[in-house]
């Protein structure tokens, strides 16, 4: 006969302890660790373990907001049954999770969305992430149309078109024709300009927008010069997160290439199939997130350094950043720069 743990608290160490192998390799603060813990414990899958991102500061300002009397609004009632409810209110906060109750079934069911989009949804104006998206979606038949959402997050990191880019995330809808128009907060100000959603069927609300402090050298780019000056590597690869999408595991953190554009700046430089790249211009780059911060720095024609790995060897190279070309397929993959 099996035996079972029946309390909470007995539950929840033993979770703990099964999960921490699997963080243990991260490079992760203490503080990090528990939050990772945290989601893995109340999702109950430990494959979230290498695909968990966390912004730099969003610990902190986490627990600034907590501290400083913020309600917490989820989807997940295992989220809600594990928050300490007593803490959380001698800070003057409350938790709040509407996924069972009958009236957000009924309206899920009238408007053909998730109970889980129709909670977050009911929470209105309690969420001060509130955002609007303009756009034409289906042409101009529709053009003009408001839809509203609040911000899931603010560095989703997503492929698309050949890059990884940090986007915001909204629930707002964002259909084709919509690209290309503002999200806008509550007080009306741009803080994106939405640019893709995710497709596929049973998927509702996971809409993305570029920030606009990402959009402005963009913007300038145009005015000056009419068209995108980027510089580029020349670069098939693979970060981490998205070898992990392919059955893939990386020992090294860094961008795994499997192919260079030919001519192009890491061609030039010697660099091939297998290799690692591990730092540009002297910055860790463990993803593409990091690779594109380091690119967004520079301009076409500059020289920087950058670190590989090749069969365990670790090696030093000059790459020339060349202008990315316009519409070349041969600089589009899964993670590409």
């Amino acid at each position: 006969m099996m035996e079972f743990i029946k309390q909470p608290m007995a539950i929840e160490r033993r979770s703990m302890e099964l999960i921490a192998p699997y963080i243990e390799g991260l490079s992760l603060s203490e503080a990090e660790k528990k939050v990772y813990s945290r989601i893995i414990h109340a999702a109950g899958d430990v494959e979230y373990a290498p695909i968990i991102r966390i912004s730099e500061t969003a610990v902190e300002e986490g627990i600034a907001a907590l501290r400083g009397g913020a309600d917490i609004y989820t989807d997940v009632e295992m989220v809600r049954t594990g928050i300490n409810k007593r803490k959380l209110a001698s800070f003057g906060g409350a938790v709040h999770c509407r996924i069972q109750d009958p009236e957000i079934a009924a309206q899920a069911k009238a408007q053909g969305v998730t109970r889980s989009l129709a909670a977050m949804r009911s929470f209105g104006a309690a969420l001060t992430s509130s955002v609007v998206a303009i756009g034409n979606p289906l042409g101009l038949e529709f053009q003009g149309t408001v839809t509203v959402g609040v911000i899931s997050s603010l560095n989703r990191t997503i492929g698309a078109e050949g890059q990884s880019m940090k986007l915001i995330q909204t629930d707002a809808a964002i259909n084709p024709g919509n690209s290309g128009g503002a999200l806008v907060d509550a007080d009306g100000k741009v803080i994106g300009i939405n640019s893709a959603k995710i497709s596929k069927e049973g998927v509702e609300g996971l809409g993305f927008a570029i920030p606009i402090n990402a959009a402005r050298p963009i913007l300038q780019d145009l005015i000056q010069n009419g068209k995108v000056v980027r510089p580029y590597l020349g670069l098939y690869g693979l970060d981490q997160q998205m070898a992990a999408r392919f059955g893939m595991r990386l020992n090294v953190p860094g961008i795994y290439v499997y192919k260079v554009a030919a001519g192009g700046p890491l061609d030039q430089a010697g660099l091939r199939h297998g290799d690692v790249i591990l730092k540009l211009d002297g910055t860790d780059v463990k993803d593409f997130s990091a690779l594109q911060s380091v690119m967004d720095k520079h301009n076409v024609g500059d020289s920087v350094s950058l670190d590989y790995t090749r069969n365990g060897s670790d090696h030093e190279v000059t790459v020339v950043l060349q202008e990315s070309p316009q519409n070349d397929s041969s600089d589009q993959g899964d993670g590409t720069n």
